[in-house]
């Protein structure tokens, strides 16, 4: 009896230590389930550093993107009013050119009528003299 109680006894610490050894194999893979998981933490943290900073770095080639073309815009803004400024100036001096010629034209007509007039005076002056003669 005593031996089958030390039979049960052990087969008892047997089954126990089997335990201890299935517990001690678990805890060692959660250890390295755990130490796996760190790096991979540790790998996202550096990730997630990186991909912040190249979203900032993106932000800001934007933003001077923006404002490179906020700059050109008000370029092209100022030129297209300069045009204009040209166009109206280039009109004006149209218009001014027309009233020259114009009056070139009246001045010209007014220099062939008095043509007219000196060759009618200089044609009554010489019958006048002949007839004086």
């Amino acid at each position: 009896e005593i031996l089958s109680e030390n039979e049960i006894l052990l087969t008892t610490l047997g089954g126990k230590a089997e335990s201890l050894t299935l517990i001690t194999q678990e805890k060692d893979v959660y250890h390295t389930n755990m130490s796996t998981l760190q790096k991979q933490l540790e790998t996202l943290e550096i990730n997630i550093h990186e991909m912040r900073a190249e979203n900032n770095r993106m932000k800001d080639d934007l933003d001077n993107g923006l404002e490179k073309e906020q700059h050109m815009q008000s370029l092209i803004t100022q030129k297209e009013n300069e045009c204009t400024e040209l166009i109206n100036h280039v009109t004006n001096l149209e218009r001014q050119k027309e009233t020259l010629i114009h009056d070139l034209e009246v001045a010209n007509s007014a220099e062939e009528q008095l043509r007219m007039e000196i060759q009618t005076n200089d044609t009554k002056f010489a019958v006048t003299q002949e007839n004086l003669l």
